[in-house]
């Protein structure tokens, strides 16, 4: 169960139930489950508490009336949503941001309870998705180190791969650890911290220490069966469009030859699961994770934690309006 939210209530579009026992077994060992065969349905059921979410199988939502997904992003203003799936959403990313809907779940076995219940989690309040620890659970071994000048950010990177090396990477698989960790560090120095003019304060080869009041973070670890690292600024200046623009155009091949924006996309390619967490105005945070299944084709999650419903959603607003 999760901790603390015994009477969560999950309200699922899911025409083919049969088809995923095992993700829904795992859903009703956090919650109290509904299933609906279509969204009309669902959409009659009114939410029977505050602690409520929906989740919905993209494909059947896909095949629903335009005009029920109209009353479904409608109703996101009340309730909070999440989007199941059998296969890759990353063609569908312009559909996410144009709903509103910020976490995505994949429901092909083999399913890991512990992985379906922080999702559910992270849906029902996104500030549950910041922090390493919550997703390395069990018996883990976990560092932090605080980074305040340029070489202490050199640093930390040897003792991230270091420390990956102990838990048993092989040289390939470390290069991609130190790409995202540089790219992820890189962005927290160079484009996260503003002057009161809006540019950024900090450049390559003019800066040597963080001014006092800005900070980053990194956190790494590792337990039986998953290693990860998370970048945590203290300026969040990320946004949604941003993530949502960058990865839009890694995607549909438009950003080939970008100089700037390709981290975020490498982050998600060659990690098992990548998650951003904002607190706009106040911290930002990547976490990248890696197990087995970096090691095969299986498809990956899609996570933005955002603190703050109103941000999420004048986001989605704005852009329908485009």
């Amino acid at each position: 169960m999760i901790a603390g939210h015994d009477n969560l209530t999950v309200l699922a579009l899911e025409s083919d139930p049969n088809a995923w026992k095992e993700f829904y077994h795992a859903v009703e060992k956090s919650a109290e489950l509904v299933i609906y065969p279509t969204l009309e349905g669902l959409l009659s059921d009114d939410p029977r508490s505050s602690n409520t979410i929906i989740l919905l199988d993209l494909d059947d939502l896909y095949g629903s009336p335009t005009a029920l997904v109209a009353q479904l992003v409608d109703r996101r203003s009340r309730q909070r949503m999440g989007i199941t799936s059998g296969r890759e959403v990353e063609s569908n990313l312009m559909d996410l941001r144009r709903w509103g809907i910020l976490h995505a779940t994949i429901k092909l076995p083999p399913i890991n309870e512990e992985e379906v219940a922080l999702f559910l989690d992270c849906v029902r309040n996104p500030a549950n998705g910041f922090g390493l620890s919550r997703y390395l659970t069990s018996t883990m071994e976990m560092y932090s180190l605080p980074i305040e000048t340029f070489e202490e950010k050199n640093h930390s990177i040897e003792r991230v791969i270091n420390h990956f090396a102990t838990a048993g990477f092989e040289i390939h698989e470390l290069f991609d650890v130190r790409l995202i960790l540089e790219e992820a560090l890189n962005n927290a120095f160079f484009h996260a911290f503003r002057n009161e003019k809006g540019e950024e304060k900090y450049q390559l080869g003019k800066c040597s220490r963080l001014d006092p009041g800005d900070r980053i973070r990194v956190e790494y670890g590792n337990n039986g069966n998953l290693a990860g690292f998370a970048v945590m600024d203290n300026a969040g200046q990320l946004s949604l469009r941003t993530i949502f623009d960058k990865l839009e155009r890694q995607y549909n091949k438009e950003g080939v030859f970008d100089e700037r924006g390709r981290g975020l996309y490498l982050s998600r390619l060659m990690s098992s699961r990548v998650i951003f967490s904002l607190e706009p105005g106040k911290r930002t945070q990547l976490i990248a994770l890696f197990d087995e299944t970096r090691r095969q084709s299986r498809p990956k999650p899609f996570f933005i934690n955002v603190i703050g419903e109103e941000n999420s959603r004048d986001f989605a607003d704005d852009l329908e309006l485009d």
